[in-house]
């Protein structure tokens, strides 16, 4: 008997793309997702996965054109959120919004885009936008540790500690180990006397 030996079908060719781009080999990747284009040039996955090894490499100009093409072949949350995300860090700020709004209107829970979406926000001057998108975001996701804990610092920059105390609380109360998470959003907050007594008392 004998063996017959077929091509890779275009899903087979994206595993081994994933499997080199895991190992940071995005180069072989590369070549992988681009086998995969030669046999669909309409596959998504493909084009979404050579967006991303660019995107890796924070080479966020060349992830566009494959992003951008992913998204129109098929409108997946992680191929606009990844557009959305290479978007902001070249400061297209008004095509980021967009992108991240359809990452989380298709996945209301993929909390990272809502984060994302929200400190891009703040960092562009847009405090209010920024805290209305994070209450829409706990509107619909009202046990996210992320989204309390992100408001929270937020509000404490504002002043507004009042209101900052229930977020927090919330917070440190879904997430015991909130305190790094909210360093991490606002690292100079690790100064703030009234924040740290407030933690303390909640953690004691």
């Amino acid at each position: 008997f004998y063996i017959q030996h077929t091509r890779p079908n275009v899903a087979t060719y994206c595993q081994i793309a994933d499997c080199y781009q895991n190992l940071e080999k995005q180069e072989l990747a590369r070549d992988y997702y681009r086998k995969a284009l030669d046999v669909n040039n309409d596959y998504a996955e493909a084009w979404y996965g050579m967006g991303i090894t660019y995107q890796k490499e924070m080479r966020y100009q060349q992830a566009i054109p494959f992003l951008e093409k992913a998204v129109g072949l098929k409108e997946e949350e992680d191929y606009w959120f990844a557009l959305a995300d290479s978007y902001n860090f070249l400061s297209r700020e008004e095509q980021a919004k967009g992108a991240y709004r359809k990452a989380i209107e298709i996945d209301p829970t993929l909390i990272e885009a809502w984060t994302e979406f929200a400190l891009m926000l703040y960092e562009i001057g847009q405090g209010e936008a920024s805290a209305d998108l994070v209450k829409e975001g706990l509107r619909e996701n009202p046990d996210s540790d992320e989204l309390y804990l992100l408001l929270s610092g937020m509000l404490v920059e504002k002043g507004a500690k009042t209101e900052a105390s229930f977020y927090l609380e919330n917070g440190l109360r879904l997430n015991p180990e909130g305190p790094e998470l909210l360093f991490e959003y606002f690292p100079h907050l690790e100064q703030d006397s009234w924040l740290l007594n407030f933690i303390q008392n909640n953690q004691s």
